[in-house]
């Protein structure tokens, strides 16, 4: 009988883990969501239902396509794209409406199920076709997408292949905060430890010193700020980091602008 009890406890535990990190659905669960058919996919996260809506997928943000622009595609645009319709074009899905249902374009923003109960906005970031994009309110998986893109970074998966090579290449040049005023206009990795930070509402500031205003600071805009899960300013501060990307000069003080939170690690 212990035995019996032992072995069922490890199931549990097991399977609890497993859950843990499984979004998907049951085909009752998928019954009590709204079913739609895609017609046409305009990108990797956007596409149109027979019903005439459009739907943006929440929590992620695929390369642009740029069709209203003279911008070129994006790396991995196309190939966002390809995947989507390969997997939604035509066919039924269900639909998990965000906290804010629409967006300023008057889109459905939506978690998106296929019949097999997957969750896809979750599969494009496990495919490394996606990055991640949490607009308040809708923050609800955010911790899971975030785990997901994060081991899609650490084994090289679709775009972040091309985003190591960038950022995190052997070539790319490793120094200490302090020498930051050399390699202006050059990209580097720099390391140190942040001391200080700031959130003006609209930018972030991460600072190698308390004296901010003669130092080296990473900056979050806007945008970017809303791919991170958490805080940064609480995240960061007291830990010893990497940040790459292009030093920039601005006043006095120099600046690395971070696009995408996998340009910092922690040391």
């Amino acid at each position: 009988m212990k035995k019996l009890i032992i072995i069922f406890s490890i199931f549990l535990l097991i399977d609890f883990s497993i859950n843990s990190y499984d979004l998907s659905k049951s085909i009752n669960e998928l019954n009590k969501l709204d079913e739609k058919y895609v017609i046409y996919v305009y990108d990797g996260d956007t596409f149109k239902l027979s019903s005439g809506e459009t739907v943006r997928l929440v929590g992620i943000d695929t390369p642009e396509m740029n069709h209203n622009s003279n911008e070129k595609k994006e790396i991995f645009a196309e190939k966002a794209k390809k995947f989507t319709s390969n997997n939604l074009k035509n066919k039924k899905i269900y639909l998990e409406y965000g906290r804010k249902k629409y967006d300023k374009y008057n889109r459905l923003l939506a978690y998106v199920y296929k019949r097999s109960g997957e969750i896809f906005n979750l599969t494009l970031l496990e495919k490394g076709l996606a990055d991640l994009l949490f607009i308040p309110p809708n923050e609800k998986y955010s911790k899971t997408f975030y785990e997901a893109a994060k081991t899609a970074h650490k084994d090289e998966k679709g775009k972040w292949k091309i985003f190591n090579q960038k950022f995190w290449d052997k070539s790319v040049k490793r120094i200490d905060h302090t020498e930051t005023g050399k390699f202006i206009n050059k990209k580097v990795i720099v390391e140190g430890k942040i001391v200080n930070t700031h959130d003006t509402g609209k930018i972030i500031f991460l600072d190698f010193s308390k004296n901010y205003q003669k130092s080296f600071s990473i900056v979050i805009y806007k945008r970017p700020r809303f791919m991170f899960p958490f805080d940064p300013c609480e995240y960061f501060l007291n830990k010893n980091i990497a940040v790459s990307g292009k030093i920039i000069r601005y006043e006095n003080k120099y600046e690395i602008i971070v696009k995408n939170p996998f340009q910092i690690k922690i040391k």
